[in-house]
């Protein structure tokens, strides 16, 4: 049975935080441990006089066009989409200049997802689908569908949604629950 299924950018596909993480020991020659961090975006969690410079990171040109993929992601993602349909719904509209550089970073590393599949809004809650894969949790609010949390520092403590670790517990969950709807 062909799902829908909406697929945050942003930690899930494209490893953000490791990038932020590069810049910043690079910048400030300080040594990140990421166990310290569970439950901390960078931004809240690095010195406070230190912040802006995180958040400028972001707002470099070039920044969301040289993302490292999260691992798994390429390979499990063009296996869904053999069967079922994709979108890539990302929040770009805070950061303007980010919807043009996701959308080459999206053409680059997933050529096969076409622009009638990439979303870019603000609220979330306005895409149907089966499933929305995403690390924030109140993306989840107002989704008529099932969330699942993708794991990332930030949201270690959030316990209300179904949680992957990576990409092939997404493609177990999926075809467990696919199996389980043709058995009922």
């Amino acid at each position: 049975m062909k799902k829908r299924i909406a697929i945050d950018m942003d930690e899930v596909m494209a490893d953000t935080l490791e990038a932020l993480i590069d810049r910043y020991q690079n910048d400030f020659n300080i040594e990140i441990d990421r166990t310290d961090m569970e439950g901390w975006h960078l931004e809240d969690y690095v010195d406070p006089e230190h912040k802006q410079k995180i958040l400028n990171y972001m707002m470099q040109r070039g920044f969301f066009e040289n993302l490292p993929l999260i691992e798994g992601a390429q390979e499990t993602i063009e296996k869904l989409h053999r069967d079922h349909e994709i979108f890539i719904v990302t929040a770009a509209t805070q950061l303007p200049h980010s919807m043009e550089e996701k959308v080459k970073w999206l053409n680059k590393h997933f050529p096969y997802i076409g622009w009638r599949n990439m979303v870019m809004c603000g609220d979330k809650s306005i895409v149907i689908a089966d499933y929305l894969i995403d690390d924030h949790a109140h993306n989840f609010d107002g989704f008529k569908g099932e969330g699942i949390l993708f794991h990332s520092l930030h949201n270690a403590k959030e316990t209300r949604y179904k949680r992957i670790y990576a990409w092939t517990e997404f493609e177990e969950l999926l075809n467990s629950s696919l199996s389980h709807s043709i058995q009922t």
